[in-house]
This record gives structure tokens, C-alpha cells and sequence, in this order.
């Protein structure tokens, strides 16, 4: 995902100034050079905006995937073949020059992925298509926009990654009821179609307007040739945050992937059970925004223990003992708060990490980061599966701990509490 340009911000002092010194363009102009202000003006918010419907488009829609899931499992031609189904949706979670075109290279594929993947019948297609294929697309699109982001953004950075990541939980408010009427009216082929299309026709126009803060002339000729610094993978910070990505990537997901099951297995109506999804993500927004002004302010640690906590306990207490929809919507709620915004802590985490190894590298960091809570998103979906093959639940649960979904729920509030217990244990006793 990196190259040897993305790190404008370490060892070479010229590009140190320009990213962490806001106002260096209009102190120390060089050359013909006048850069736009990072963190404030029209060009840093018009970006951020447009990373907001970006992020809209391209992660709403797996985020959504319980709706799809559900689909799946009870419909033809999958119903027949279900195993595997819930590894789509969580398997879809460099040079400088060519970082622009990536973007539009990368909608191309997001779209055809989609596209094809409406030809699928069966199972392995879809994981292929809507899952491989859609992530590939994605990482092409999302990986210079995170790293154009980082140029725009020095002070306020958490809010910025906040602001941009809330865009999956605003799309995923009604991205579930779009996909729920279109599955009933249309079937899944018409409906995988349609998206792909929008996301082509809405996106393309939109990468005309993501470019780098800095001009390529500045950000990368005096780097191009210089290897990259590992030695930050070795640091206590990196291990430990990195240790708990993994198991933070391994629990959130699930949630979103068997609450419509979940719900439908209780009996609850169609429309409550899209409403699991809807208000999960929409409490997203709100938590990315709290997280990103956070993590601005205090240690990271702290942020991410408060988080943590707050999404285990969601899940122990109120999925665990939800048989109702109030109940049900609540956690919902509080889950989607609690737990969406973890990777919008990032920037406090590579903030802790360049803390102890100042050469680490803005988007070889965000890269291995991103594939830490990649690993533990593609495990779970075969995991789920097999944790929920193995209950043989009487069909008069009365909580959830009753229910097929036991396993799921134990292991859900694990890994979601691990996710934060051990950078804060770490502070404690000084390693961090």
C-alpha cells in the first residue's frame, strides 16, 4: 500500500516542515511554491467532504452486508450451499506518480467486482466477486485518499479520520433499507447491477477531486530511493495496539453480519430486523465524530479502553439478553457507538508509535494497521460459522445466551474487550 514517498512526515526535513508546520507555505515560501493551509481554508474542508461520500459509497455497502447475509442463506442459488457466506462480507472489508490514477482504476474495479458479482451462482463466486475482487477495488481507491488525508490534515487529523469514517455509518442508515426493498422487488442480480453502476456514475467525478496537499515535485523527488524504516515493528507500542487490531477486527464484525438473523430467528418483523443494521451504523457517525475529538486530546489508550469496555458490555448485557426489539435496537445502538469508530483511533496510535520510533512511516503504518483488522476480519467469517454450528439451541430461548447465537455473543465481547485492555494496561505500568 506504501511506498517509499509516504513518509513525508519522518526523516526528510523538508517534508517534515511542510506537513506538521500548517502554516509553513505562508512563513517560508520556496521557490514558486504557495501551499494551500492544511487543517483550515476551502481546499482542506472540500477534500474532507469528498472523502466523507467517498467512504459512503465504498464502505456503506459491505458494512450493510447482514442484509445480503440473510438474503443469501434463504434464497436460491445459495440456500442449497450456504457455507461460506459470511466470509463475503467480511473478506471485502505505489508509486507516487500513479496514486491519482489508482483511484480511478480502483472505482473500475469496485464497479465490474459488483457487477459480476450478480452473475454468481455460487457461493465461492460470490466470495471471488463481491468479496476479493470488491476489497481489491477498494484498497486501489481508499489507500491514497487515507494518504492524501494525512497531507491536509496535521492538527486536527482525529477529527479529520473521524469525520471521513463517519461516512460509513451515514450511508449505512439507509443503504440497509435500499438493499432490503430491492432484494424483495428486484432480486439480488438487479440490485448488485444497480450499485454498481451508481458507484461508478457517482464516484468517477469525484476523484477529479482528490489530489495531495503537497505537489509530487515537493512531496517525494528527494525520497524516492530511500528504504523503508521497520525497526517501529519491534516497539511495545506497535506490538501491543497491533496484537489488539486483531482482536478487535475478529469481534466487531459479527454483529453486523447475524443481527438480521438474529432478529429473524426471534420472529421480529422485516422491517425491525433492517433496522438492527441501520441503527447500528447511524450510531456510528456519532461515535467516529466523539472518538476522532478524543483521540486529539487525550492518549490513545485511554480512548480505546473507554470504547472497548463500552462495546463488551453492549454485547454481553444487552445482546445477550435481548429477546425483544427495544431491547435488540438498544444494543444496536450502543454497539454501533462503542465499536464502529475503532480505526478512527488510528492517527492516535501512529501517534504513539513515531512517538517511540520517529521513522515510522505514515502509510506503511496505516498499511499494516489496516491489515492487522484485515486478518482478523477474514477470520472471522469462517469462525462465526463454525461457533454457530455447533449450538443445538431449543427453539424457546428466552435471552441470547439460550439461543443458536451463544457462542457468537461469548466470543463477540471477547475479542471487542481485548481490543482495548491491553494498551491501557500497557500505559499503567509505563511501557507506553
Amino acid at each position: 500500500m506504501a511506498s517509499s514517498e509516504t513518509g513525508i512526515a519522518n526523516e526528510a526535513p523538508i517534508e517534515l516542515q511542510f506537513i506538521d508546520n500548517p502554516t509553513w507555505h505562508t512563513e517560508q515560501p520556496r521557490q514558486e511554491f504557495s501551499l494551500p493551509p492544511a487543517d483550515r481554508g476551502k481546499a482542506a474542508w472540500l477534500f474532507l467532504m469528498t472523502c466523507f461520500f467517498v467512504e459512503c459509497f465504498i464502505w456503506g455497502f459491505p458494512f450493510s452486508y447482514g442484509i445480503l447475509q440473510e438474503y443469501y442463506s434463504t434464497h436460491e442459488p445459495f440456500v442449497s450451499k450456504p457455507s461460506g457466506v459470511a466470509a463475503i462480507g467480511t473478506t471485502a472489508l505505489r508509486w507516487p506518480s500513479h496514486r491519482r490514477y489508482n483511484c480511478f482504476v480502483g472505482v473500475a474495479v469496485v464497479s465490474l467486482s459488483l457487477i459480476a458479482s450478480s452473475f454468481s451462482q455460487a457461493v465461492w463466486q460470490l466470495i471471488l466477486t463481491q468479496g476479493v475482487g470488491y476489497a481489491v477495488g477498494a484498497m486501489l481507491l481508499y489507500d491514497p485518499i487515507l494518504l492524501f488525508l494525512h497531507e491536509w490534515f496535521v492538527q486536527r487529523k482525529g477529527l479529520a479520520f473521524g469525520v471521513m469514517w463517519a461516512g460509513t455509518g451515514a450511508s449505512g442508515i439507509f443503504i440497509p433499507y435500499f438493499l432490503a426493498w430491492g432484494l424483495d422487488r428486484y432480486g439480488f442480480r438487479t440490485i448488485l447491477r444497480a450499485w454498481g453502476v451508481a458507484c461508478f456514475v457517482f464516484l468517477a467525478p469525484m476523484m477529479l477531486l482528490v489530489k495531495p496537499r503537497i505537489p509530487l515535485t515537493l512531496s517525494s523527488s528527494e525520497t524516492t530511493m530511500r528504504r523503508f524504516d521497520w525497526r517501529f515493528v519491534l516497539t511495545p507500542a506497535f506490538i501491543i495496539f497491533q496484537i489488539q487490531n486483531i482482536f478487535q477486527g475478529m469481534g466487531y464484525f459479527i454483529p453486523g453480519i447475524y443481527l438480521p438473523s438474529y432478529a429473524h430467528s426471534l420472529g421480529m418483523s422485516k422491517s425491525a430486523t433492517t433496522a438492527t443494521i441501520a441503527l447500528l451504523n447511524s450510531m456510528g457517525v456519532f461515535g467516529c465524530i466523539s472518538a476522532g475529538l478524543l483521540i486529539d486530546r487525550l492518549h490513545v489508550a485511554t480512548v480505546q479502553v473507554v470504547f472497548a469496555l463500552g462495546s463488551a458490555l453492549s454485547v454481553f448485557f444487552l445482546w445477550g439478553f435481548s429477546v425483544s426489539v427495544p431491547l435488540l435496537l438498544v444494543f444496536s445502538a450502543a454497539y454501533g457507538f462503542f465499536a464502529f469508530p475503532y480505526t478512527t483511533m488510528y492517527t492516535g496510535v501512529m501517534k504513539e508509535v513515531r512517538r517511540q520510533c520517529p521513522g515510522a512511516e505514515f502509510g506503511l503504518l496505516m498499511g499494516l494497521l489496516s491489515a492487522g483488522r484485515g486478518i482478523g476480519s477474514v477470520v472471522s467469517g469462517p469462525l462465526s460459522e463454525a461457533l454457530l454450528k455447533r449450538m443445538d439451541a431449543a427453539d424457546d430461548a428466552t435471552t441470547g445466551y439460550d439461543s443458536d447465537y451463544v457462542n457468537l455473543i461469548i466470543f463477540t465481547g471477547t475479542c471487542v474487550a481485548l481490543g482495548g485492555c491491553f494498551g491501557f494496561g500497557a500505559k499503567r505500568i509505563g511501557w507506553l
